[in-house]
């Protein structure tokens, strides 16, 4: 499984490269001025809108073709793909913490700050748990359209909820930000079984 993280690691080099520069602006940014928080989010997030990247360039060089040849099971193919996003979000997660940290230092943030980094992993880990399975399903391509156009059916869904005082957002903040972290780590193991069995059963040519 380390080869194939590793692999997965090198074929992601440039996107990497991109990100990490757009999260060390985001990163400089939050902690130098005041009112810029909600960019901590997306230290989290974006590390994991590299599955769909990958499975996308996998299909273009016939990488599941060859991988066939190779002495590791189609489950440790998807296995390793999981573990490598899990660890980028997981480093997101621990930037956004120093982030957070820095800002307390400087007075702009006070309390909360763990209950808000467990809110912020738990947005990152939702979006492979959808991307992945739906671009092994229907293709890397076929995939993120199918995505969009699921982000944009929740969201107009939240906006037929804000009605009468009454919001998507009001109605979750019972569960409480660890709640949220336990529910999306869930969602991301049946994800990744999910995406064992489809890619376990996906012809490949």
């Amino acid at each position: 499984m380390k080869a194939l993280i590793r692999k997965d690691l090198y074929t992601t080099l440039a996107s990497l490269r991109t990100i990490f520069l757009i999260m060390a602006v985001f990163a400089v940014t939050t902690v130098l001025a005041e009112n810029t928080g909600f960019y901590i989010p997306y230290l989290v997030v974006l590390p994991g809108t590299l599955a769909s990247t990958l499975i996308s360039l996998d299909g273009r060089e016939k990488w599941s073709v060859y991988a066939l040849t190779l002495p590791v099971s189609r489950r440790t193919v998807v296995a390793a793909r999981y573990v490598f996003v899990l660890l980028l979000i997981l480093c997101g997660g621990l930037l956004g913490s120093v982030c957070f940290l820095l800002r307390s230092l400087r007075g702009y943030e006070s309390t909360g700050i763990a209950g808000a980094i467990a809110m912020c992993l738990a947005a990152g880990l939702v979006v492979p748990s959808v991307t992945i399975p739906m671009a092994y399903r229907f293709g890397a391509e076929k995939g993120r359209y199918l995505v969009i156009f699921l982000i944009m059916g929740l969201m107009l869904g939240m906006m037929s909820l804000s009605v009468d005082g009454y919001s998507l957002s009001g109605a979750l903040s019972w569960m409480g930000p660890w709640t949220m972290l336990f529910a999306a780590a869930l969602l991301y193991a049946a994800s990744w079984a999910a995406a064992t069995s489809i890619y376990e059963k996906k012809e490949i040519a």
